[in-house]
């Protein structure tokens, strides 16, 4: 029976001790960098290595703390569009403008045509319904885009701030194959830590003029999930090319392009069926409202 007993304290112990080794090793290996660890310059994605991302000397505790901020922010989209209450608002300008086909926005027509009107309608959007209309012309310009359909990039948001004159754009990402790329580079334990999501919110907030009609965006900030920490910008890196650089310039002048599908911004008098009254056009700032747009077809 004292054999027995002493097997126990015996076994008790050697589990103590070899908790405290594999904790002691954790609490080593997570105040490591991936320079440290020998694996700073091995190539995660796309030709990128830890270093050319920003984290070689990052610590893994304080990429485990980022990611866990990012996955924290669950509420990243604070506007979001409904389809069906945008098309309900945008529907009955369409149809008066000729864009609707068997019951849906016939966008093809949309912008090859709007600005070839003979007469000239103004119509206010929410900052919503411009999204679900921004949304759709996306998924039209680049459905022959590989690249771009491989990304999964959905916008989920357009807010406009009239009274700050910015604009806070949040498109979805799938980021599935850089979690599973850097997963299969760090220690395994590490990565469970880790455990990114499979999709992310690019959040873009620009400054706003509007010139002759357009937006002029400067000022580009970009976040991850609205984040800004060094794991979150290496998920931008990640994702830049020499052509397009997300972590700088982004998408604005993919806004831009199109928002000058959608019409001319603005405002202006109408008469009671929308028409717009020839010489009350402006086509400046006075379209752009906290939470709307003015909007002028056929201009």
């Amino acid at each position: 029976m004292k054999g027995f007993v002493k097997f126990i304290i015996g076994f008790v112990i050697f589990i103590v001790i070899a908790l405290v080794g594999l904790l002691v090793t954790a609490i080593i290996l997570i105040n490591m960098t991936p320079n440290k660890l020998k694996c700073g310059d091995k190539v995660i994605i796309n030709g990128k290595s830890f270093n050319d991302l920003g984290i070689g000397d990052v610590k893994i505790k304080t990429m485990i703390n980022d990611c866990s901020e990012i996955k924290d922010k669950k509420n990243v989209v604070t506007n979001p569009f409904d389809i069906n209450t945008s098309k309900a608002e945008v529907m009955p300008m369409m149809e008066k403008l000729g864009f609707v086909s068997d019951s849906e926005i016939d966008f093809e027509a949309l912008f090859s045509s709007y600005s070839t009107l003979s007469d000239s309608y103004y119509i206010e959007l929410s900052d919503t319904t411009v999204a679900y209309l921004l949304n759709e012309s996306i998924k039209y310009f680049i459905s022959e885009s590989d690249e771009l359909a491989n990304n999964k990039i959905e916008l989920s948001e357009v807010s406009f701030y009239g009274t700050k004159k910015e604009i806070r754009v949040a498109y979805k990402v799938g980021i599935e194959e850089f979690k599973e790329k850097l997963e299969s580079n760090i220690p395994s334990f590490i990565s469970r830590f880790i455990n990114m999501p499979k999709e992310i919110y690019l959040v873009c907030y620009y400054d706003v003029e509007v010139i002759d009609g357009k937006f002029d965006l400067t000022n580009e900030k970009i976040f991850i999930n609205d984040v800004d920490t060094p794991f979150s910008n290496a998920i931008l890196k990640a994702f830049s090319t020499e052509e397009n650089d997300l972590s700088n310039n982004g998408f604005a002048e993919a806004i831009e392009e199109a928002m000058g599908f959608l019409g001319k911004i603005g405002s202006a008098d109408t008469d009671t069926t929308g028409k717009v009254i020839s010489g009350s056009e402006h086509f400046d700032n006075s379209g752009y409202m906290n939470g709307k747009i003015g909007l002028i077809y056929g201009a």
